[in-house]
């Protein structure tokens, strides 16, 4: 079942209560359908029918501006297998790209949390994440740093990223991350947490971003500078 916070019922009753022509009708509701022609002239006359939950999926998956979407930025091939976002995917992702084409004055993102339960597809969610960011124009070089807590959780997204024919990039040890970070080959990073102490025990570790530049003149953002804690 798809679900969307933002209401659809006015636009799915104008649609589905849209004037046919005579000629449509004739059509529509020719041979064995032509019983229910007297039915649905009585539901226009009396001021259309309801929205069902069936037209808010129809409208919702199928109006052409929304089923371009779909398909160009979230459908992918999991070891053969294609896959389409899920509600909670396709507005998860739409809302962080929304997040990152804004910046401050400093040109820095904000940062965020999603909140996802227990097997509603994170992995998936992370793989048409990075497929977005590609297909983002004016975005340039990105790096993309996946973080996790667990050995095999680690192991599992850097396989679903390399059976959806992407090729990230497993950090081994802290110095490996660290080594990953500032370097400008490799996009997608996947690390167990753990990996991070030794990586800032490295106090120069800096990702300055030299090709990234702002228009009209003004200096470039400062470069994201990784430092140890001591409380860390």
């Amino acid at each position: 079942m798809w679900k969307e916070r933002d209401s659809t019922n006015w636009s799915c009753r104008r649609l589905i209560n849209q004037a046919l022509s005579p000629g449509e009708k004739d059509k529509l509701f020719a041979d064995r359908f032509a019983y229910t022609l007297e039915h649905f002239d009585t539901l226009e006359q009396n001021g259309g029918r309801e929205v069902t939950e069936q037209d808010r999926a129809v409208f919702a998956l199928c109006r052409p501006e929304r089923l371009l979407e779909l398909t160009f930025r979230f459908i992918i091939f999991e070891a053969g297998e294609k896959k389409i976002a899920r509600y909670q995917q396709y507005f998860c992702v739409r809302k962080i790209l929304e997040r990152i084409r804004h910046k401050d004055e400093d040109g820095r993102r904000k940062g965020g949390v999603v909140w996802h339960t227990q097997g509603s597809g994170k992995s998936l969610t992370m793989v048409m994440l990075g497929k977005a960011l590609a297909l983002e124009p004016g975005l340039g070089d990105f790096k993309i740093i996946l973080v996790t807590d667990r050995v095999d959780l680690d192991d599992q997204i850097y396989g679903t990223f390399l059976h959806c024919g992407t090729e990230p990039v497993q950090a081994k040890t802290g110095i490996d991350l660290a080594k990953l970070i500032e370097g400008h080959k490799q996009r997608i990073i996947t690390t167990v947490i753990d990996k991070f102490e030794a990586a800032l025990s490295r106090k120069d570790l800096c990702n300055g971003r030299p090709r990234h530049l702002r228009a009209g003149g003004r200096k470039p953002p400062r470069p994201v500078r990784a430092a140890a804690r001591q409380d860390a």
